[in-house]
């Protein structure tokens, strides 16, 4: 490549149309509009200080709730599994909200220093390295695909979330079963052989098969022969 010519960039990775619905696109993104103007009159309204009847209640149920995310990412870690990568985001997005409403909720001095050291020195380090963990596992996903580690992922590798293996075209219900040859050279006999054609032939002048539409039976005696006393 000379150095007049333009770098080409690797292809964007793109998600198949069947992933991602269409009216997905057009709510998402009006529900982000619509949080615009919520925001402007929430900061506009509510008041500086506020007492809240449930703030040990809140704060408890959250941290049971980031405990519970640290303990499966650390399972799905030990796995290997690609869920990781689904669970260390919302891993990440947990511990950026404690440390801003740990900053944000505490009373001052005191207080606010031990928020303020925790948030910087634990919880934000800890949710980069969270998304660090999730891209990881992204990016060897896309380069090499997911390897069934879980009996959940071995059945969706066999294309049955169920764990029942597709029958054979035969074995389904309402197949059609393949001819018999034996049966295809086996000779016509019954109404077919005397009687009238079952159907008249269209009227643009198509012929039906011999099966169908048999000769008249002066032809057939010609053709078979009379049998012998």
């Amino acid at each position: 490549m000379s150095a007049n010519e333009p770098r080409k960039r690797p292809p964007r990775a793109v998600l198949p149309r069947k992933v991602l619905a269409r009216w997905i696109i057009p709510v998402y993104a009006l529900l982000a509009a619509a949080l615009v103007p919520w925001v402007v009159w929430l900061a506009w309204t509510l008041p500086e200080r506020s007492v809240s009847e449930h703030y040990r209640l809140g704060w408890v149920g959250f941290d049971v709730l980031l405990c519970g995310a640290l303990a499966r990412t650390a399972w799905l870690a030990w796995r290997r599994s690609p869920f990781v990568v689904n669970v260390a985001s919302a891993t990440a997005a947990l511990l950026v909200v404690d440390a801003w409403f740990d900053v944000t909720t505490s009373p001052g001095g005191q207080d606010l220093v031990v928020s303020a050291v925790t948030a910087i020195g634990v919880e934000l380090p800890l949710a980069v390295f969270s998304l660090v963990i999730a891209a990881r596992a992204q990016i060897q996903i896309a380069r090499d695909g997911i390897e069934a580690h879980s009996r959940l992922l071995r059945l969706l590798a066999r294309g049955n979330a169920f764990g029942v293996a597709d029958a054979a075209p035969a074995e389904k219900p309402g197949a059609n079963p393949p001819p018999d040859p034996a049966a295809a050279a086996l000779p016509l006999a019954g109404p077919l052989m005397a009687g009238a054609p079952l159907t008249t032939p269209k009227a643009t002048g198509e012929t039906l098969p011999a099966a169908v539409n048999p000769p008249p039976a002066a032809a057939m005696d010609r053709l078979v022969p009379p049998a012998t006393p």
